[in-house]
């Protein structure tokens, strides 16, 4: 997970992108997850029932900015869906309900009208054996897509698979990944890297967080991040934290307008 401050020329890059979302008017408090179901459960985030330590009280304000985007990831969301995969995203094929005859990530920009959207994909094209050639080029295009509409793509690596087989494999997929990341210079939400430094308890298993104890997806005392949807809860909101810290703040809007 970037610190984003710490890296000069990406901090640049994102400056520029958040002042043409700022000049198109993009509210700033908006964010999106396009592609698999990795992230679902920040559905679940409620500034009100967070369990925070001291040291990390500032993320209740993070996830107050923020909580209409979680609230909307309550319902079914036709950009977000178990059986996508990279080049799914720009398919209009693909869309489905209210994105029907759009590509998924075109509808998900048009109805969120997101400052910062996160791409979690990948799991279905390990699956399928998509070549990591083909896969790169489906998500670099993604990107290029969302950087034309103003808003900043944040990449997520996978975390695991459904069918332990397919674990090999990972490394060319998430390979892959930090490769367009690097040369869009956008960050990288580095999943798979959390999700396996914290091996015990382990935080996923069979490409499934693991969830448990009280207030889940929201306990972020030391007891609740030993479960998988509190500890990536958690780092989603430190990540939109800096996005806050660094972009967000109305410091920050004045001087990149």
């Amino acid at each position: 997970m970037p610190v984003l401050a710490s890296d000069p020329a990406l901090l640049a890059n994102l400056q520029a992108i958040n002042a043409k979302a700022r000049a198109a008017q993009l509210p700033p408090g908006a964010f999106v997850v396009v592609g698999d179901m990795t992230l679902a459960q920040l559905k679940v985030l409620q500034p009100a029932q967070l369990k925070l330590d001291k040291a990390d009280e500032l993320l209740r304000q993070t996830a107050t900015l923020f909580a209409a985007s979680f609230q909307a990831m309550a319902a079914p969301l036709p950009y977000m869906e178990a059986t996508l995969n990279a080049a799914g995203l720009l398919d209009p094929a693909k869309g489905t309900a209210a994105c029907a005859g759009k590509a998924p990530l075109t509808c998900a920009l048009d109805t969120a009208k997101p400052s910062i959207v996160l791409i979690s994909i990948g799991s279905v094209d390990v699956a399928q054996n998509t070549p990591p050639d083909a896969f790169q080029a489906a998500l670099t295009q993604a990107v290029q897509l969302v950087i034309s509409r103003n808003a900043i793509p944040v990449l997520v690596t996978i975390p695991g698979t459904a069918n332990p087989a397919d674990e090999p494999k990972l490394a060319a997929y998430n390979t892959a990944i930090y490769n367009v990341a690097k040369a869009a210079n956008v960050p990288l939400f580095n999943l798979y890297r959390t999700t396996h430094e914290n091996v015990t308890p382990p935080l996923i298993t069979n490409g499934v967080l693991t969830t448990g104890g009280t207030d889940p997806g929201n306990n972020f005392t030391p007891e609740g991040l030993k479960f998988g949807v509190n500890f990536v809860n958690h780092d989603v909101l430190r990540l939109l934290n800096e996005f806050e810290k660094t972009l967000l703040a109305p410091k920050a809007g004045a001087s990149a307008s």
